[in-house]
């Protein structure tokens, strides 16, 4: 179910940037940067909540719009939804712990 009102967290969409891409690994440097996918469409170009989102490097996000969400998932193997948690338990950890290594 999409959120009726989505959450916009500045702060975590930075944190998503700087976490390596979920499906390469790649990490933020001078070749390629990595962007915070919204992993749910709200429709006419609106996008979910910021919570919803997964670092992906800017190949891997263009081949997704390119082959289709479906198609992209069953290529990779693998599942946003344990993306979103891992990542969220971390952002969490970090906020509550403070520092990186949390």
């Amino acid at each position: 179910m999409l959120d009726p009102y989505p959450y916009r967290d500045k702060d975590y969409i930075e944190f998503i940037r700087e976490q390596p891409c979920c499906v390469t690994g790649l990490i933020n440097s001078t070749r390629e940067s990595v962007v915070a996918h919204h992993t749910e469409s709200r429709g006419m170009g609106t996008k979910c909540s910021d919570y919803k989102t997964v670092p992906l490097c800017q190949s891997i996000h263009l081949e997704l719009h390119q082959i289709g969400k479906s198609r992209f998932l069953d290529k990779y193997i693998i599942d946003f939804k344990d993306v979103i948690i891992q990542c969220l338990g971390k952002y969490i950890r970090i906020k509550t712990l403070g520092g990186d290594d949390a």
